[in-house]
This record gives structure tokens, C-alpha cells and sequence, in this order.
């Protein structure tokens, strides 16, 4: 792989400013398409099994791109047929990017006799082409290209403006069981930069598993003041071979201007073959942002809002994640630049993402429809859990937020007291092994072995198994009496350290609930913990500090017998009256 700035070749012409790459506070409009098939995949052809369907749904989209005036559109590989693209350099159509727009088409597989005929017409029509030479030993043998094509604006030197194309080809094949793309496919040797002088943020895409190519030395090359587009068709986004490039990223650039955006298709792709046959895929889609520590600061307005969206916040190691839901959909963002100049640390945005409006599309039919409040899985996670469903279905549609903090606290997780619920120190937002979703509000794995579908039934059976323990003999400390008539899971800023209210008369209680899995030493570190953070909290608000504790209590099961470890609890055994709560662990976490 080599990259290459498009402006090398651009001849006489000079490149218009685009718009998402402008080092300035003014935010630009950002669409994507995730599709979700059927597709087409074999020797001759891999895109969309309807070719007439694919054409006009993309049409449908890139209209859509126009009605918005989004300034940076995104379709993933194999996606947009080339009758469409064709349609766009026609020199008839109106659909054509906005001058300042760039468009990022993945394109279905072309053989390259199609593609020289498709290039000569584009430039009979007074456009500017350009990819690399076919060099490839087997072109012959082999049968297709898998492009990627930009599409923009330039000015010749009298000013005049000419629509371009630059079509980039995808420089290593993927690996499937049939070898599809080791046989069939004609690999390129280039990838491209847009606008890499010297302070400027830059833009580059790469496809799919050219992120085998994309070594540990492309990525220190490139990836300064960077926006990077990967693009992909695969079964599998988070196998090691395709992120290794971004755990390279996120090894050096954690303080760097650069954001990767991942665009796959829909999960739970069906694949067509000649014969008519079907194959599932059960996959992930994975798609997302990935924003470096400082540019994102995740507060519960955003988080909440995103997930209404269909955008679910996570955190890969120190980065920031925002998945896409995995449902086929288009989605629009307001989105901030990379970098901007002349503006200090302080003053810099920290949104980075808002997603702004989503669409869908019926089965057997094109037109789009806007789309609020997509399927997260939650209810479905639900189903085994009767006792917690209705309320926690409830606490969601307030905010999703509330419902993992809830249950962080419920399991007693928390390692700094003090801070447990801010949201980078939530593990139930660091995903799993193989990048998976760990949040309990988020059920949308298409594998039912991953760490996050087992994350999540932990926490919730723990969380139904505490629901009910009213009625079952737990000798609750005398100001938790209410709570043997039930109580609710729920969270709040004004009181962050409470996590059930009693359903009689609606108090607060910090309520952790250890099963078996508790010892003395474990006891007292839980309950010395929260009982600085309780403490420290009710000086800050000036309560009564001698009553903070009063509403904390440990329940756990010994020698199969329900008990407590609560304030009167440790009155009695662990302190003498006069003492303070936390007394019992001084020196200890």
C-alpha cells in the first residue's frame, strides 16, 4: 500500500475547499448509509442481490444527502451499484455533490474493460477521472475490481468548476472460505489523501482488509490531523486482523488530532448465491466512531440522547466509541471538525458526534422514513427477568444511563467511591473481548457466546434475583424497614450514590446485593467505600453527616441464609457507638 495525496494528480486543477475539512469551530453535516442486504457474493459479482432495489436505495440516500446538505456522505463497500454512479456523471442528473461536499461511495465490484468505458463517458461529459494503472498479471484471469470512488469538486485555472471522480481500489483480499476475493478480485496498490499541507486536517479512506496492509509504519505516517474512513463488507469488523491498525491508533495518538469513522453494512446479513442459495451471517455490523480521550466528553444528556438515536456510547480501552445500531438505516450527524485553529484547549467543542435524524425503510419499498427510538435489544434482554422488566423498561425510557448506574451500584463494582458513576469509570462501558457492547441497556450481539451477552445476563439475574428479596426474611437495618414492601431501581444526579427508592413512600437507598459471592474482608471494603463516598457526598451538600450511612446496606447470603451488613450491623460488632462509619476500614479501599 502506498498512499498518495490526490492533489499529486489533480494536473492543472485545484482541489475546492471541502468542507468537513475546514480547521474551524463551524460544524458540518455527516451522512451515512448502512444497508442491510441481501447480498450478492461470488466469482462475478459481490454486491446487493437486487441490483434495480440497491441502485434505488442508494439513489434514495444520496437524494437524501442532497435534502439534508450534508457535506460528507458515506456508503460502504461493495454498496453503490455503478448504473448509479454513471447516473451521477451523466451530466443530466441532479444528483451531484454540493460544491464543498465530498462523497465517499463504495462501489459494487466493475470489471476494468466496464470501468475504461465508464471512465472515457465520464470524461466525454467533461469530468475529471483518475485511478491508478491496472497492473495486475492476472487482470485477465481475474474478474473484478472493488473500488471506492470520490466524488467532489474542482476549478480549472479560469475558475470554472468540474465535477471529479477519484476511483481508489482496494489493495488487499479478504479472506473468506471459499477465497473469493484470493481469486477473483484485482488488487490496487494505492490509497489517497485529500488536503495534506501542512496544519490542515486531511481525510483518507481505506477498505475493508486493506487494514492488513494498514501496517504500524502507515499509521504513524498518516495519522496526523487525520480523518480516517474505513469501509467494509465483513462478517467479522472486530477480528484482530482488522483492528490491529486501530489499536496502533489508539497506542499513539491518544493526544493527536485524528477520529476514525468504521462504516459496515447492517448486522445479520443473508448472502445470495448463483444457485439461489442463502447463507446467514450472524454478524456484527460494528460501525462507529472512535474519538481520542479529549475530544469527547460524555455526559448523561449526550449518552442518552445518542441512544434514542440508535448511537451507543462505549469506551475501547481510554478511546471513545459511538456504535451504530445494527439495524439497516441511514443516519445523519452534526459533526465537529478534527481540529480548529486558534482556539484554545479549553474553548474546543467536546460533543464531536450528535446524531440528528434517522431513517428507515420498509422491505419492499425505497422511500425513506424518518425513524425515532430504534430497537436497542433492551426488552428482549428483559424477557427472562419478569420481576425487573416493567421497571427497568420504565427507568430506560428516562434514561438508559440511569438503568447501568442502577445496576453498577447493585453489584457493588464501584473501585473510587467517590466518582463510580462518571461515566469512564462504568465497566459496563468498556466493551468485552472482541469488542463487544458490555452495557445492559444494549442487546444487539449476534453471538450468543460473546463477553457481552454473558456480561449482561450476569448483571441482570443479579438484579432479579434482588428484586426479590422482600418477603424472603432479609433483616433489614431499622431506617431500611420499607424496602421489605418492594422497592425500584433507579438513579439520579441530585443523589448519586442511591440506587433503589422504596415503593411505599419513594426514599432513597444505596442497596448492594453480593449473593454468594461475598466474604468479611470483601464486606468491609464495599461498605467502608461507600461510606466515604456517602459522607463525603453529605458534606457537600450539607447534610447531616452522622445519618449518611444510615441508608446503605450490603445484603448477602451465608450458609444459604439471607443477611445484611448495614449500619447497625457495624454499630454493633466492628465500632463503638461513638465512632464513625468508616472507622472499620481506615487505610483501606
Amino acid at each position: 500500500m502506498k498512499i498518495k495525496p490526490v492533489e499529486e494528480f489533480l494536473d492543472d486543477l485545484s482541489l475546492i475547499s471541502l468542507n468537513c475539512l475546514v480547521a474551524d469551530r463551524q460544524p458540518y453535516s455527516l451522512l451515512m448509509l448502512q444497508p442491510g442486504g441481501p447480498i450478492y457474493g461470488t466469482e462475478e459479482r459481490v454486491g446487493h442481490s437486487d441490483i434495480v432495489r440497491g441502485s434505488d436505495l442508494c439513489r434514495a440516500f444520496l437524494q437524501q444527502s442532497l435534502d439534508e446538505q450534508a457535506e460528507l456522505v458515506i456508503a460502504p463497500e461493495y454498496c453503490v451499484p455503478w448504473a448509479l454512479v454513471e447516473e451521477v456523471g451523466s451530466g443530466q442528473s441532479p444528483i451531484q455533490p454540493p460544491e464543498g461536499a465530498i462523497w465517499v461511495l463504495g462501489c459494487e465490484t466493475i470489471r476494468p474493460c466496464e470501468l475504461e468505458q465508464v471512465v472515457e463517458r465520464f470524461r466525454e461529459n467533461g469530468h475529471f477521472v483518475y485511478h491508478e494503472p491496472i497492473r495486475d498479471s492476472n487482470a485477465k484471469a481475474k474478474s473484478y475490481l472493488n473500488p471506492l470512488t470520490y466524488v467532489f469538486w474542482c476549478s480549472r485555472p479560469d475558475g470554472s468548476k468540474i465535477l471529479s471522480f477519484v476511483i481508489q481500489f482496494k489493495t488487499a483480499p479478504s479472506r473468506d472460505n471459499l477465497d473469493v476475493e484470493q481469486r477473483s478480485m484485482i488488487v490496487g496498490t494505492q490509497v489517497y489523501t485529500f488536503n495534506r499541507e501542512q496544519d490542515q486536517i486531511g481525510l483518507m479512506s481505506i477498505i475493508c482488509s486493506d487494514a492488513f496492509a494498514y501496517t504500524d509504519a502507515l499509521v504513524d505516517q498518516s495519522h496526523t490531523n487525520m480523518l480516517l474512513i474505513h469501509i467494509q463488507l465483513n462478517s467479522k469488523p472486530a477480528h484482530k486482523d482488522f483492528s490491529r491498525y486501530r489499536s496502533r491508533l489508539q497506542s499513539i495518538a491518544s493526544h493527536k488530532d485524528v477520529e476514525l469513522i468504521c462504516l459496515n453494512w447492517a448486522g445479520k446479513i443473508v448472502q445470495k448465491t448463483e444457485g439461489g442459495e442463502e447463507k446467514a451471517w450472524k454478524n456484527n455490523a460494528g460501525s462507529g466512531f472512535y474519538i481520542p480521550p479529549r475530544k469527547y466528553r460524555p455526559s448523561q444528556k449526550l449518552i442518552d440522547d445518542a441512544h434514542h438515536h440508535g448511537v451507543y456510547y462505549s469506551l475501547v480501552d481510554h478511546w471513545h466509541a459511538l456504535y451504530l445500531n445494527q439495524e439497516p438505516h441511514a443516519i445523519l450527524f452534526q459533526k465537529q471538525k478534527v481540529m480548529m485553529h486558534a482556539e484554545p484547549a479549553a474553548t474546543e467543542p467536546v460533543t464531536c458526534a450528535i446524531p440528528k435524524k434517522r431513517w428507515t425503510w420498509c422491505q419492499g419499498q425505497i422511500e425513506f422514513e424518518e425513524s425515532a427510538h430504534p430497537n436497542d435489544g433492551f426488552d428482549r434482554s428483559l424477557t427472562p427477568y419478569e420481576l425487573i422488566s416493567d421497571q427497568l423498561e420504565t427507568l430506560r425510557e428516562e434514561s438508559p444511563l440511569a438503568v447501568e448506574r442502577s445496576l453498577e451500584l447493585l453489584v457493588g463494582a464501584p473501585r473510587k467511591p467517590e466518582r463510580w458513576f462518571e461515566v469512564t469509570e462504568l465497566t459496563c462501558m468498556k466493551v468485552g473481548e472482541g469488542e463487544t457492547i458490555r452495557r445492559v441497556t444494549v442487546n444487539q450481539d449476534n453471538d450468543p457466546h460473546s463477553a457481552g451477552v454473558s456480561f449482561r445476563k450476569v448483571r441482570l439475574q443479579r438484579a432479579d434475583d434482588a428484586a426479590s428479596l422482600p418477603g424472603n426474611g432479609v433483616p433489614w437495618p431499622q431506617p431500611l424497614k420499607k424496602l421489605e414492601q418492594g422497592f425500584l431501581y433507579a438513579w439520579a444526579a441530585g443523589s448519586p450514590h442511591t440506587n433503589v427508592r422504596a415503593c411505599a413512600d419513594g426514599s432513597e437507598a444505596t442497596l448492594i446485593f453480593l449473593g454468594d459471592e461475598a466474604d468479611s474482608d470483601n464486606l468491609r471494603r464495599i461498605y467502608a467505600s461507600m461510606s466515604r463516598a456517602l459522607q463525603t457526598n453529605a458534606i457537600n451538600n450539607g447534610a447531616e453527616l452522622e445519618k449518611a450511612c444510615d441508608h446503605l446496606c450490603l445484603v448477602y447470603r451465608k450458609a444459604n441464609k439471607l443477611q445484611v451488613w448495614g449500619v447497625e450491623k457495624v454499630s454493633r460488632i466492628d465500632r463503638p457507638p461513638e465512632s464513625s462509619p468508616v472507622d472499620i476500614a481506615s487505610g483501606e479501599d
